[in-house]
């Protein structure tokens, strides 16, 4: 995983963050069983150009071997359960008759699926 890195504090309002990773394989691409994608929540599910599921588990049609384990969410994911569905960008970066690099994405659009942020603002009221 490349994005966020550790002790960063992503996104605003606990959203509008990605989690980015990068898988190296030591295989071809068809042993992969990965795919292209580009899918997630409403509008974007199952639309061209490269259609797909999206939700809680294993993302069976387009990176069948991915598995996200999270210790905590709110997104209706236990700790331990798989999250790979929730990926919504998966592309083929590149592949050789013996190695395949895919990177995956998942945009976090919505709030406090990690836990709330609260932000302290320091202020001075009337010169106090």
């Amino acid at each position: 995983m490349f994005t966020p890195k550790n002790g960063n504090l992503s996104g605003a309002g606990s959203r509008a963050f990605m989690v980015d990773l990068k898988a190296e394989l030591n295989s071809n691409l068809a042993s992969t069983g990965a795919s292209p994608e580009l899918t997630g929540p409403g509008a974007h599910g199952n639309a061209a150009p490269f259609p797909g599921s999206f939700g809680i588990g294993a993302n069976v049609d387009h990176f069948p071997g991915l598995v996200v384990l999270l210790s905590s969410t709110r997104v209706g994911a236990g700790a331990g359960q798989n999250v790979a569905n929730d990926f919504t960008i998966t592309t083929i970066t590149d592949r050789r008759r013996d190695r395949t690099e895919i990177w995956s994405t998942w945009i976090v659009g919505a709030p406090n699926v990690f836990g709330a942020v609260v932000e302290k603002r320091d202020f001075t009221i009337n010169g106090f």
